[in-house]
């Protein structure tokens, strides 16, 4: 066997420092017998003279000799190597190694199907459970991933079991909507979900339309002020900045495209004492004056929703109402 010096750079065993010149005086390649003692370790002996290529009966003779040598005992290979690695340099590339693999795996799988019995009754349960497997995870797990996505979507929008009006439902609740029903809508100032929990408005709402929810008439939602005050101008044919006020709510008749308009009143017979306000006005700072205004206005629409509207809601059911906005089309909801 033969060894390139560049190629295989973990080979590299001290080499004696002796002539080793042809005679036509070109250096000769170097020549040793080694004995493989394990894994990484080798016992050898450099042969002398090398090996010549111009004069190979020579160096024939000489290779023969020094063998001779080691098999009568004469002579023991005493130096000691520990080989780091050895390089295949005749190994395939590796794509054809893996082409090479992918074959012999291809062969396995083929000569197992031909000679497995389809028909045994242990392969026939094997059979019907990796079905089952595959059933489970096309159709079903898509199928839990949709719900849980719906879930938690209908759940980011709620409160209080009441859902946000949004383009994903608003068709629904509109122009697909079921002959008689209504779809009830409070119109709150909000910009984020804890706002939302904690509004005094929201919580009048929803208890004041509790027991209107057992009956199929009325679908109740909500909708931001701050986020569809186009669309609340709109279908409300208000043109004044101002007029679009938190605590409005839209009965809207989807199939017949009409909306009734109900405006929390200021004169609800209410004690409106600052004991009830549960606030404080002898205030001397304008800003925080304001605050409690805005308070104090956000108890007195919570106090009339939760008293005037489930009338106003037996009034729509019986259709004693006589103002409504028509619209020709519903607008769209952004």
């Amino acid at each position: 066997m033969y060894i390139s010096e560049d190629v295989q750079r973990g080979f590299s065993p001290e080499v004696e420092k002796y002539g080793l010149l042809c005679k036509n005086g070109e250096p000769a390649l170097k020549l040793l017998v080694f004995l493989r003692q394990s894994t990484t370790r080798i016992l050898f002996e450099w042969v002398d003279g090398g090996w010549c290529v111009d004069e190979p009966d020579d160096a024939l003779n000489s290779l023969k000799g020094f063998l001779n040598v080691l098999l009568d005992r004469e002579k023991e290979l005493v130096k000691e190597y520990n080989i780091s690695y050895i390089y295949d340099e005749h190994q395939p590339h590796i794509f054809i190694r893996l082409v090479n693999q992918l074959n012999t795996l291809l062969d396995y799988i083929s000569d197992s199907y031909k000679s497995f019995n389809w028909y045994s009754p242990t392969s026939l349960v094997l059979n019907t459970m990796l079905l089952g497997i595959i059933f489970l995870a096309g159709v079903l797990l898509p199928m839990t991933g949709r719900s849980t996505s719906t879930e938690k979507d209908e759940a980011e929008y709620s409160a209080l079991g009441i859902s946000k009006l949004t383009a994903r439902n608003y068709r629904k609740l509109t122009d697909k909507s079921l002959p008689g029903r209504f779809t009830v809508v409070i119109l709150l100032d909000i910009d984020n979900f804890r706002q939302l929990e904690s509004s005094p408005i929201m919580q009048a709402f929803s208890d004041a339309t509790y027991s209107f929810t057992r009956g199929d008439t009325f679908t109740f939602a909500w909708i931001s002020i701050q986020e569809q005050l186009s669309w609340c101008a709109e279908v409300m044919d208000v043109k004044e900045f101002g007029k679009v006020l938190p605590g409005t709510i839209l009965a809207l008749n989807g199939r017949r495209k009409y909306i009734h308009i109900f405006k929390p009143s200021d004169k609800v017979n209410i004690e409106r004492s600052a004991d009830f306000i549960g606030l404080e006005s002898d205030h001397e700072d304008e800003d925080e004056e304001l605050v409690l205004q805005a308070h104090r206005n956000q108890k007195l629409t919570a106090q009339s929703i939760r008293v005037l509207l489930p009338l106003w809601l037996d009034r729509l059911c019986d259709g004693t109402l006589s103002e409504r906005i028509k619209l020709d089309s519903w607008p769209s909801l952004d």
